[in-house]
């Protein structure tokens, strides 16, 4: 479904459908159905928003990567500094916050991205025991 109203991909113009349309139904769809699955909901927010960002609509993937961080925060155990998954969300957003020149918030996320990713890594070579 997302992969038609992915600009990168070769389009279909004989129907002269606008990708946005189907891209805010999608929306609304993961809202109403997938309540009770956050982990799907989180992927399917992060696609919708790096489709959003790749056809111009800054502001609509920002407020999706938003909703997908806040999700991905609820099943999260408290003060959890290692989730790389939430690290992409963080910098999916600041690329996204570069694009619509807002310059501050986007360096503030992309360093929360970059010091989970960090911590993550220090993480994995403590577990990590040469025999």
């Amino acid at each position: 479904m997302f992969r038609e109203a992915d600009p990168f991909q070769p389009a279909d113009t004989s129907s002269g459908v606008n990708a946005r349309g189907p891209l805010d139904a999608a929306a609304a769809r993961i809202e109403r159905e997938l309540a009770g699955q956050p982990d799907v909901r989180v992927e399917l927010l992060h696609q919708l928003g790096v489709i959003r960002r790749n056809l111009g609509s800054y502001a609509p993937a920002e407020t999706l990567f938003r909703q997908a961080i806040d999700e991905r925060r609820r099943v999260l155990p408290p003060n959890d500094r290692t989730d790389c998954g939430l690290a992409s969300l963080f910098h999916e957003l600041g690329a996204t916050l570069r694009l619509e020149n807002s310059y501050e918030s986007c360096e503030a996320w992309l360093r929360s991205a970059l010091a989970i990713r960090q911590a993550s890594s220090r993480r994995t070579i403590r577990k990590w025991r040469p025999r």
